[in-house]
């Protein structure tokens, strides 16, 4: 379907309530819209996301673009975005899913639709224990150093000088540590390799690109950063010693994955903490959730013990318990994808990115259970009520304030999806838009911050 600018906004606009539409309607037509006697709703609604927060930080949204978007979807995140982040596709599963078979087909479609339409590009990831196929880790260290020095370069090297960034290692800091210690997982990498396999990352990352920004990207490195306890202290000790040796960083991701229960202040402080070491901050991978508190848990019930779950970035290479709920499925839902060719989860349970995308819904999901069918996120799950919706209005505010006031430090805001249904917490009821794509409370109140309000 090939619609005009026009129409697709006349779409949008449609499914809009009163208090936006006015703005779809007058970009359709290309012009301002007429002042009324709700000048103040109004002037709200003729900007996106990316407008008023324009000259403060870059506002982001993540999809494997643009395959199995619809056209009201693609006009929605050229309305309200400037940066995109691959949800999956530039992983090292989607890259190179089998030893020197590098696939490119669907980032490269990603990023010539962004340069087409104006937006940027941030790349994430490239070293992680989960979605990574197993080959990279048979052999000795050395071999798997050498595997991961040409992953690295090779992918990196495809997109020089198309991509603002990437996230270069993600989630390298274990649950339920004392803050003593850098706290590493016990995963593939780490005890094949050891801590200087981040070290090598970053350096083989700037090498192959010596003009991309530079980011270590984890989740709940915030959380009791008031308290200086948990993941935060552990971070703090882990990026100060990748900047004593001149490892080429340049800033750290905050992935925030919160919900209606989060600590604010404890946000604000490691923000601050991270300034305080020089580094830019990003909150890479924003979303709230209205009905749990776990902070970004996938399977918050699984074995292994984490507080995220082994079925969100498990490393199938780390022994666990038998696997539970959703976790359990994983052999059977893996071999309906694989008949699909689809990739699959990791051993523990439904891979935290590799169902987000869903079938035929712009990811490259483990699909069913993850993702979703045929509309990129996972359906169902009770309505939020009225008083749900405003208290995680209320979060987003409040976290807007924060991000607003320490400007000078965030490069980036990014939501993981796009609409309640475009999201790897579908269900959970977590982002700006619900799964009609109707704005909810928490899109106004984002909107009212950056404007001042």
């Amino acid at each position: 379907m090939n619609l005009s600018r026009r129409e697709i906004m006349k779409l949008i606009a449609g499914s809009l309530p009163a208090y936006y539409a006015s703005s779809a309607l007058s970009l359709a037509a290309g012009t301002a819209p007429a002042s009324t006697a709700t000048k103040p709703a109004e002037s709200a609604a003729t900007q996106g996301l990316k407008d008023v927060y324009k000259g403060k930080f870059l506002i982001g949204t993540a999809g494997d673009l643009p395959r199995g978007y619809s056209e009201i979807e693609l006009a929605n995140i050229k309305a309200n975005y400037d940066i995109v982040t691959p949800e999956n596709c530039m992983k090292p599963q989607g890259t190179q899913p089998s030893e020197g078979n590098f696939s490119f087909a669907t980032p490269d479609a990603l990023v010539a639709w962004c340069e087409q339409n104006g937006l940027k590009v941030w790349g994430h990831t490239l070293c992680w224990h989960s979605q990574t196929p197993q080959f990279f880790f048979q052999g000795t260290r050395e071999e798997a150093l050498a595997r991961l020095q040409k992953h690295i370069e090779t992918v990196v090297g495809h997109f020089a000088g198309k991509l603002v960034g990437w996230d270069v290692v993600n989630e390298s800091i274990a649950d339920n540590g004392d803050g003593q210690t850098e706290n590493l997982r016990n995963s593939s990498w780490y005890r094949l390799v050891g801590p200087d396999v981040l070290n090598k990352a970053f350096e083989w990352a700037h090498k192959a690109d010596p003009a991309a920004q530079l980011y270590y990207n984890d989740y709940n490195i915030e959380q009791d950063a008031a308290d200086n306890k948990g993941k935060y202290p552990s971070s703090l000790l882990l990026l100060k010693r990748l900047l004593d040796a001149k490892v080429p960083i340049n800033g750290v991701g905050i992935q925030g994955h919160w919900h209606l229960y989060t600590r604010v202040d404890n946000i604000e402080k490691a923000i601050e903490g991270y300034k305080a070491l020089g580094l830019k901050v990003s909150i890479s991978e924003l979303d709230v959730t209205t009905n749990e508190t776990n902070s970004g848990a996938f399977n918050p019930g699984a074995a292994g013990g984490t507080r995220r779950g082994q079925g969100r970035g498990a490393d199938a290479n780390t022994p666990a318990a038998a696997p539970r709920g959703p976790a359990a499925m994983a052999p059977a839902q893996n071999s309906v994808m694989a008949a699909i060719g689809a990739a699959p989860g990791d051993a523990n349970g439904v891979g935290r990115g590799a169902g987000r995308g869903g079938m035929m819904g712009g990811g490259m999901g483990a699909g069913m259970m993850g993702g979703g069918m045929m509309g990129g996120g996972r359906r169902g799950g009770t309505p939020p009520s009225p008083e749900l919706l405003e208290k995680q209005a209320n979060i987003y505010k409040q976290i807007f304030q924060i991000f607003k006031k320490n400007a000078d430090v965030i490069s980036r805001v990014t939501f993981w999806g796009i609409s309640d249904n475009r999201s790897w917490r579908a269900g959970q009821n977590p982002l700006l838009y619900d799964g009609q794509y109707n704005p909810k409370p928490a899109y106004k109140a984002v909107i009212d911050v950056g404007l001042g309000k």
